[in-house]
């Protein structure tokens, strides 16, 4: 099983309503992302914690893998630049009875976040939470790890081999962004 975090605040209440993350396959240019690429990765059973609007109010169960689909159409203007052909993994969505709002506990997440696709800034002059681009991001829990947790990252981890940064953390975010965590 692994733990994944999403930012989705233009794509939130369409995904959570309809039961599902969607992300485009490449980046507008065509490029391929590593953020886009890790959606393909979520699995039956892993655990999706939903971020928009500066709080986690949703966990969810990925009830499939990805497969290839349509840019919902329920998205309307929002994402034109987004291609028409993602990701789309199905999952089940709850509410959570309060928010989590992570940034008055940056300071206990910032040794957590990886140096590099990072779901949440892991600048330490901002001190802060700042979603990133649309897309699936890779976190590893590394403490949990060191301390014995049960997770593990999954065999042909993009982060784990060092992959070159897509573009680094920018303010707002888009469509479908996990973040892998291991504990």
């Amino acid at each position: 099983m692994a733990f994944w975090w999403v930012n989705h605040k233009q794509t939130y209440r369409q995904e959570t309503d309809g039961g599902y993350v969607w992300s485009p396959k490449a980046n507008a240019n065509g490029a391929r992302n590593v953020s886009y690429d890790n959606l393909s990765r979520c699995q039956r059973g892993d655990v999706v914690f939903s971020y928009a609007y500066g709080r986690i109010s949703q966990i969810g169960l990925v009830e499939t893998a990805a497969v290839t689909a349509a840019k919902p159409p329920e998205f309307g203007a929002v994402g034109d630049n987004w291609g028409p052909e993602g990701w789309l993994v199905r999952v089940n969505w709850q509410p959570l009875r309060q928010a989590l709002v992570p940034q008055p506990f940056f300071a206990l997440l910032q040794p957590l976040l990886p140096e590099r696709h990072s779901p949440i800034s892991t600048s330490s002059a901002s001190r802060g939470v700042s979603p990133t681009r649309s897309a699936v991001w890779g976190l590893r829990g590394r403490r949990a790890m060191k301390a014995g947790g049960s997770g593990s990252p999954r065999s042909g981890d993009p982060l784990a081999a060092g992959a070159g940064d897509p573009g680094g953390v920018a303010a707002g975010d888009g469509v479908g962004m996990a973040a892998e965590l291991a504990v």
